[in-house]
C-alpha cells in the first residue's frame, strides 16, 4: 500500500480522493478546529495533527511520541493544497498575504521525511502571479529539497465529472536520487488525459508508477522544468 502523509488536510476532500486511489494515510495535519472535527468524523482511523503545521514535526511534537510511526516509515508521497486565498483570482492578490508563504512547511515537511514523490495543488495564480514570483521561489525550494524533477499541470474541473468549471494545478515532483521517470511532464499528461477522474488518473498511477520500478542511486538525471498552466482563458497576474 502507498504510504502517504497528508498536509493542509482541511475536511478530507484530497483525502477522500487519495482513498479511493489506493492510498494508507499515515497522518494528516490541520489547524481549523471545525475542519478537524469533519475530518476526524470521516477519517477516525487517521492519526490527526490538530494545530498549527509550523509545529509538526518540531521537537516539541517529537517528545509527545505520538507520532513515532512515521519514524523510518519510508513514506511514498506527501500531498496537499497550501491555503489558496492569497492568490486566488476572486481575493487581493497581495503577495505579502502571510498564507502565500505557507508553501515553505509544504517543502519542510517534504525535506525531512524525504518522499518518493510529492503532489501539491492549488489555484492557477500561484504559479501565475506577479509573473510567476511565486512559481520560480517554489520551484527553487522543492529543487534544494532534493526535488528537482516536476512537472505542474492545469486541471479543468468539468473534464474530470465535476459541474463547475473549476481550474487548479498539480505540482508533482519526484526525488532526485530515484530513476525510473526522464520525462515528467508527458507520463503525467498521459495519466491525466485517460483518466475519468483525477483518482483514477494521476493519484492512482504516479505513487504506483513510482514505487513498483527498481530504484537506484544514479547522477545526471535529467531534470524537466515546470511546465507553465495553459488554460483557454488566460489568468490575469
Amino acid at each position: 500500500m502507498i504510504k502517504a502523509i497528508s498536509l493542509f488536510s482541511g475536511a478530507g476532500g484530497f483525502c477522500e480522493g487519495a482513498r479511493l486511489a489506493g492510498w494508507g494515510v499515515l497522518c494528516s495535519v490541520e489547524t481549523d478546529d471545525h475542519a478537524c472535527s469533519t475530518y476526524a468524523a470521516n477519517f477516525p482511523d487517521v492519526p490527526l495533527f490538530q494545530g498549527d503545521i509550523a509545529d509538526f514535526l518540531d521537537e516539541k511534537a517529537a517528545e509527545s511520541g505520538e507520532f513515532d510511526h512515521l519514524a523510518g516509515a519510508k513514506v511514498d508521497v506527501v500531498y496537499g493544497g497550501p491555503p489558496c486565498q492569497g492568490f486566488s483570482q476572486i481575493g487581493p492578490r497581495d503577495v505579502d498575504d502571510p498564507r502565500n508563504a505557507l508553501y515553505k512547511h509544504f517543502v519542510r515537511v517534504v525535506r525531512s521525511v524525504q518522499p518518493r514523490v510529492f503532489v501539491m495543488e492549488n489555484v492557477p495564480n500561484m504559479i501565475t502571479m506577479k509573473g510567476g514570483h511565486f512559481k520560480d521561489k517554489i520551484q527553487a525550494a522543492f529543487r534544494a529539497a532534493g526535488y528537482a524533477r516536476t512537472t505542474i499541470q492545469p486541471v479543468l474541473a468539468s473534464d474530470f465529472g465535476v459541474p463547475q468549471h473549476r481550474k487548479r494545478i498539480f505540482w508533482f515532483g519526484v526525488r532526485d536520487n530515484l530513476s525510473g521517470i526522464v520525462d515528467l511532464d508527458a507520463t503525467v499528461q498521459k495519466w491525466g488525459s485517460s483518466a475519468e477522474t483525477v483518482g483514477h488518473g494521476w493519484l492512482g498511477q504516479f505513487p504506483k508508477y513510482m514505487i513498483k520500478r527498481q530504484f537506484r542511486g544514479f547522477e545526471g538525471a535529467k531534470a524537466v522544468g515546470s511546465s507553465q498552466c495553459d488554460f483557454n482563458l488566460p489568468i490575469q497576474a
